[in-house]
């Protein structure tokens, strides 16, 4: 499967990535596919940021889409845009070609 990545967010692991967005060519045809590659290949800046500080799954979101924690649950704090729309699940097929968004969520006052 090739995708497209987008980062924004995540400034350790553009740095490491490179390209933005940067094409990637990975095992699989699913998001969580594409996220469990991330975190294989690009080690502890996607590990740390994907999973959390301490690798394992926050709180999971109601509905929302983001990356797998330990326990396959989505993390609230990262969504996945589709082509610039449509939050993605873990267990969505992705396309050849698509251009895949990661946003970590912000929030405050």
């Amino acid at each position: 499967m090739r995708v497209a990545v987008k980062l924004v967010g995540f400034p350790d692991l553009q740095a490491r990535l490179g390209a933005d967005p940067v094409d990637v060519e990975f095992d699989g045809s699913t998001l969580g596919d594409l996220l469990r590659w991330l975190q294989r290949t690009h080690g502890d800046p996607a590990h740390v940021r994907l999973l959390g500080a301490h690798g394992g799954a926050r709180a999971a979101g109601a509905g929302g889409a983001g990356a797998a924690g330990a326990d396959g649950q989505l993390d609230p704090d990262i969504v996945v845009l589709r082509n610039g729309r449509h939050p993605l699940p873990l267990d969505a097929e992705l396309s050849d070609g698509d251009l895949l968004t990661l946003v970590v969520v912000v929030a405050g006052g």
